[in-house]
């Protein structure tokens, strides 16, 4: 049962204002709250060190034909711009795997995955 009193009470509550918005903070700041406990930066740049020496580990003709997509649980995925390409380099995955891993400085890489007419270099 409502009371003269508590409506009062209820209209006044509509009346108070709103708490002041919260001052604009930096967009790293919030992205670091918001990935906190989600990234484990050591092995975090060390797969990204596949990225910055894929170049270097196949060689400059390889590398024009295929690009490092995806790395997950030990297996490198890695797009072509043609079938071809992606059968060549297939073949040749053993090499490619030890020479990345090489040059990683351990043995990150455990299988290679090369997909066909799907990377967007040029042939």
């Amino acid at each position: 049962m409502f009371t003269i009193a508590r409506l009062i009470q209820k209209t006044e509550m509509l009346k108070r204002p709103s708490k002041k918005p919260a001052a604009p903070s930096h967009i790293g700041d919030s992205l670091k709250s918001l990935f906190k406990g989600q990234l484990k930066a050591p092995e975090a740049s060390a797969e990204w060190k596949i990225w910055e020496l894929w170049e270097k580990s196949v060689g400059a003709e390889i590398s024009k034909h295929s690009k490092p997509k995806a790395f997950k649980n030990g297996i490198l995925f890695v797009d072509t711009n043609h079938s071809l390409w992606a059968s060549e380099l297939q073949l040749r995955s053993h090499q490619i795997r030890t020479k990345l891993n090489k040059a990683l400085g351990s043995e990150m890489v455990k299988e290679i995955h090369f997909r066909a007419g799907t990377s967007s270099k040029d042939a």
